[in-house]
């Protein structure tokens, strides 16, 4: 494992075991997911993060909340026309399951690979 894997997996496993707290995982509040020192820690890796994030979000489930790390990181925003096409095959609403296939879905086309 390459230190800059290393070091995500590390403050992914520290976001994960803050948002399985009893507080947290019962909160219906996505800033409560996304607001803390774990997750900024995440987004302050950059782009780096991008392929490692990606890997999350086809491994494991209860990380879909990375979606909004992955649009502080790349400043992407799904345009209307995304939307709709993710609705049409993800079904409506979305819902942070749906953005990640998604955000999955645009990582393969630009083409990148995954984290080694």
């Amino acid at each position: 494992m390459s230190n800059g894997a290393r070091k995500f997996e590390d403050l992914y496993q520290a976001w994960k075991s803050f948002i399985e707290s009893d507080d947290i995982r019962l909160s219906s509040v996505s800033k409560d997911y996304i607001s803390n020192p774990h997750f900024e820690a995440i987004v302050k890796l950059g782009p780096e993060a991008v392929p490692y994030i990606i890997e999350k979000l086809e491994t494991d489930e209860s990380a879909h909340f990375l979606i909004h790390a992955l649009e502080e990181i790349v400043h992407k925003k799904f345009t209307p026309e995304e939307i709709e096409q993710g609705q049409a095959r993800y079904g409506v609403p979305l819902g942070n399951q749906g953005y990640a296939a998604m955000w999955r879905d645009w990582w393969r086309r630009q083409g990148s690979e995954k984290p080694g």
